[in-house]
Formats: structure tokens, C-alpha cells, sequence
């Protein structure tokens, strides 16, 4: 019990330094122009202004190659919204930051002509295969079903009632 106690104690114990006067500035244009700019275009850009604080928070500066790997990334609709070699870049971004699980939705071309409502779809977007999907989720993910992708060489154990 001690041992966890210490390492609660390392977290939240403030040390004295100096303010981080240009990360807080980051913070505050990240959140403040986006609400600004929601004055003049509508209450839609104040969702960017929620993302910018979060980035902003988040965000230790550097490029994301320095960065630290993530348990669980949540991609979705996004990668429709890219060309096809934006999204093999992202593919292989998603691959290198996820050290645990994917969770990603993106309407492929199949999905276009079977299931989507086309009346009310947003139609301005690359439409692949699911096969160019899952060949490059392959390198990185064993497919665990319903969005969900398990990094290759980490162990999947479902729980007999979750298990298709």
C-alpha cells in the first residue's frame, strides 16, 4: 500500500518553478479565437474552441513523433474527409501513436452503396475499400470487430459474453 500511496503523492505534488507563460497563452488563443470567431460563423465553431483548449492542454509542443504512445485512440468519420495519401499517412500515424487499442469508424465504399442514407449523407468525401482499410490497419492491428483494433502483439482476451 505504500508504494501506491508514494506514487499518488509524486503526482500531485506541486514544485516550485517558473510559469509556463507561453503554454498558457497557447491555451488561451486556442480557446479564445475559436469562441470569437463562433460570434460571426455560429455556435458550430465553439466545438473547435473545446477541441483547441484540449490540444492546447495536451499539447507539450514538438512534433508527435516525441510524443508518448496512447492506450486508446478514437478515430471517427474522419478519414473519409482525407486523399488517399493523407490517410495511408494517417493510417500509419494511428499505428505508431496506439500501443493498445483502436476504435475506428469510417464509411467505405461498400458502405456508401449498401447502407448509407445518400438523400442526407455528406457525399463530398474519398470513398475507399474496405480491402485499402484493412490492409494498412493490418500492419499495426489484429481486428477485434465492431471498430475495434487490438495492436498486433498484445494479447486479445474477450469475455465469453463479448465474443462474436
Amino acid at each position: 500500500m505504500a508504494k501506491p500511496m508514494a506514487s499518488v503523492r509524486d503526482v500531485m505534488r506541486l514544485q516550485p518553478g517558473r510559469p509556463a507563460l507561453t503554454l498558457g497563452v497557447r491555451a488561451a488563443l486556442a480557446t479564445v479565437v475559436p469562441l470569437l470567431l463562433a460570434r460571426w460563423f455560429g455556435p458550430a465553431a465553439v466545438w473547435a474552441s473545446t477541441g483547441g483548449f484540449i490540444v492546447a492542454l495536451a499539447d507539450k509542443g514538438g512534433s508527435y513523433r516525441t510524443r508518448a504512445r496512447f492506450d486508446l485512440v478514437i478515430c471517427y468519420d474522419v478519414l473519409q474527409y482525407l486523399t488517399d495519401s493523407e490517410a495511408a499517412r494517417a493510417v500509419a500515424n494511428l499505428g505508431r501513436l496506439c500501443r493498445g487499442a483502436l476504435f475506428l469508424h469510417v464509411p467505405t465504399l461498400e458502405d456508401w452503396r449498401r447502407n448509407a442514407d445518400q438523400s442526407c449523407s455528406d457525399a463530398d468525401i474519398h470513398l475507399r475499400s474496405t480491402d485499402w482499410y484493412r490492409k494498412r490497419l493490418a500492419r499495426h492491428f489484429r481486428h477485434a470487430g465492431f471498430g475495434l483494433y487490438v495492436r498486433r502483439g498484445l494479447p486479445l482476451v474477450q469475455w465469453e459474453l463479448a465474443k462474436i
